[in-house]
């Protein structure tokens, strides 16, 4: 699959530059960001190192070992806490330098995903360029990049991707150099040691030598056998690691049962879908706007909307009429009505709106409906006016994704045999059905070890970038190549612009639109959005008035000002053993907001209620 011919064009020097650019001004934000992430004092706290005995100490103890993280959870991921060592070496308490660390290393994997999927494509460097477009545009990514203490997945991407490089170059290469295999195994050893979830590797590797080393194979046991051998040092290397974190956490470690709920398949699958489609999301965000647009016009553009519907339903019935098959008209019909049914909840919401609100309002102080009270009973109370913009979100952002869904299987339905002849034409594709094995792999890791969040995403956006980027770029050329040699001549107009190749190139655009209008470089709305200025002078005020408490005071921290709940009790702790190394303070939070005003008058009021226990309040001055 490998291209043997190790020298650069300058076509990939003009790729890499054009990645470097576009990952630094979609990420340049998260370099003026104060720290980051619930854990990410405690990361740095216990990965400080002062002498070779840390560096040991580091490779023979749990992850955030001595903190009550350990009571949560067991990992063993030294690498991921000796990057956060060498950060502190480096930057101190610089947060700049953290974030740049994260920035870098984005970079590096961006790039290596160009130079895998070229390997893969046989030197195809514009399906290279444009999976690692769509990869870095990818709005799921933007936690894992901006929040520190998420780093683990990108380091562990990093060297999953350098390992199966050197196996695609040693594979590859006429002279099967030793080196590359040597330097495979050690890169996969520091993924393992940065994530456990780096084990999909072995897998695939394995799914790699199966399609495409031993295709000409036709005995399929054979296939195995031959397959399990070329994956041998993987396999001893796995080994090797799982027996020395089983010692380390003295068994096979994970999230505690009884600490964490663990999550069954119907929990990950649909997260997991829905994380991977996250850009997507523009379909979602689109209709806030026309609901602005609509409650500030009134009856304005519902009419005109009216009037676009009834022209709308009249090409519908023009191309039911069309088609000759009963059954397809009927279905065709009802998802017709669907659909506009759909539109008309979007458009007249604001109309319907005051009833609404009106009923959650009277739930809200305990009457009307039992459902809505239920509802609100079984949930933290908010104010009527959460619940009145929570329930407009719900339904409008239901609403589209039916009329969407509607529409293609609208327009689809009457092709249904050639978009499925074309799926299974690509589902042919060894590269695809590689991808495909890449893209679910993650996926049955988290099945296994039932537990899944959005960061664990990051390794799967790269085949689903390149899945993507391939059936992209088949639509279109597709769909170009129909229309020059004019296939659609002599048809009506509905069946020329809905033919099943511009379907499909069609959907592709719309979702490639997604990615550009709501990738973290065009839209700030699409980033991790903190307020770092508000919580570094929380942060700094509170270390200063520590100053000269006993090291060893009880703190309760009343009205914590953050905008999100990124410190919690063992952070702020971790935060001021960090600048006062011998302090042993206990720090206990009430009252956590969300700040609404310049962080600069924010104020810290001491009390003293005994001689170990202080009182803090976080006040802000509004005048």
């Amino acid at each position: 699959m490998a291209d043997d011919n190790p020298k650069r064009s300058i076509t990939d020097y003009i790729a890499v530059l054009s990645i470097i650019l576009i990952v630094v001004m979609s990420y340049r934000h998260i370099l003026d960001y104060f720290f980051t992430g619930v854990d990410t004092f405690s990361l740095i706290y216990t990965g400080r190192v002062h002498d070779f005995r840390d560096i040991l100490r580091i490779f023979s103890e749990p992850l955030l070992n001595g903190t009550g993280f350990t009571y949560i959870g067991l990992f063993y991921r030294p690498i991921s806490t000796l990057s956060f060592s060498m950060d502190y070496y480096i930057w101190g308490l610089n947060p700049f330098g953290y974030h740049l660390t994260d920035l870098i290393l984005h970079v590096l994997v961006s790039v290596m995903v160009y130079f895998i999927i070229e390997s893969l494509t046989n030197g195809n460097k514009t399906a290279a360029l444009i999976s690692a477009i769509v990869f870095i545009g990818h709005t799921g990514l933007a936690g894992n990049v901006s929040i520190i203490a998420q780093r683990q997945d990108v380091l562990a991407a990093l060297f999953v991707l350098l390992s199966f490089y050197s196996f695609i170059k040693y594979h590859s290469a006429a002279s099967k150099k030793k080196s590359f295999l040597f330097f495979s195994v050690i890169f996969y050893l520091i993924a393992l040691g940065a994530k456990e979830t780096s084990i999909v590797l072995l897998f695939l590797i394995f799914s790699y030598v199966m399609i495409f080393a031993f295709s000409d194979i036709k005995i399929f046991s054979k296939k195995i056998i031959l397959s399990i051998k070329k994956c041998l040092p993987y396999i001893y290397a796995t080994i090797i690691f799982l027996i020395w974190r089983t010692y380390v956490l003295k068994g096979m470690g994970g999230y505690q049962p009884n600490r964490v709920a663990p999550k069954t398949p119907l929990d990950i699958i649909p997260d997991y879908a829905r994380y991977l489609t996250d850009p997507s999301g523009f379909l979602m965000n689109l209709p806030d706007s026309l609901i602005a647009s609509v409650e500030q016009s009134g009856f304005f553009i519902p009419f005109l909307a009216s009037l676009l519907l009834l022209v709308v339903g009249l090409a519908a019935v023009r191309l039911i009429a069309h088609d000759d098959n009963v059954t397809i008209k009927k279905i065709q019909a009802l998802f017709a009505v669907f659909a506009v049914a759909a539109v008309c909840v979007i458009l007249f919401y604001p109309l319907i709106a005051p009833y609404i609100n009106q009923a959650i309002e009277q739930a809200y102080y305990g009457r009307g409906f039992n459902f809505l009270r239920n509802q609100m009973n079984s949930i933290d109370i908010y104010s009527p006016e959460t619940y009145y913009l929570n329930t407009k979100n719900l339904i409008i952002s239901l609403s589209f994704k039916l009329y969407v869904f509607f529409v293609i299987v609208f327009i689809g339905v009457p092709y249904h045999n050639g978009i499925k002849n074309y799926f299974i034409f690509l589902f042919r594709n060894n590269l695809l059905r590689f991808l495909l094995i890449w893209l679910f792999l993650p996926l049955a890791v988290f099945i296994a070890t039932q537990s899944f969040s959005k960061r664990g995403i990051y390794l799967s956006v790269i085949p689903f970038s390149a899945i993507l980027s391939m059936i992209l770029a088949e639509s279109f050329s597709a769909a170009v190549k129909k229309t020059n040699e004019g296939r659609f001549t002599g048809l009506p107009f509905y069946s020329s612009l809905f033919g099943s190749s511009a379907l499909r190139a069609t959907i592709m655009g719309i979702l490639l639109f997604s990615y550009i209008a709501y990738s973290p470089l065009l839209n700030t709305e699409s980033r991790i959005r903190y307020s770092p200025s508000f919580e570094g002078v929380f942060l700094l005020k509170l270390s200063e008035a520590v100053r000269d408490l006993p090291k060893d005071a009880s703190l309760y921290i009343n009205s914590v000002y953050s905008s999100d709940d990124a410190y919690a009790p063992h952070a702020i702790r971790s935060w001021l053993s960090l600048n006062y190394p011998e302090s042993k303070f206990k720090v206990k939070l009430k009252n956590q907001h969300v700040p609404g005003a310049d962080p600069k008058k924010l104020d810290l009021k001491i009390i003293k209620e005994y001689e170990n226990q202080v009182v803090i309040y976080a006040t802000l001055d509004t005048d």
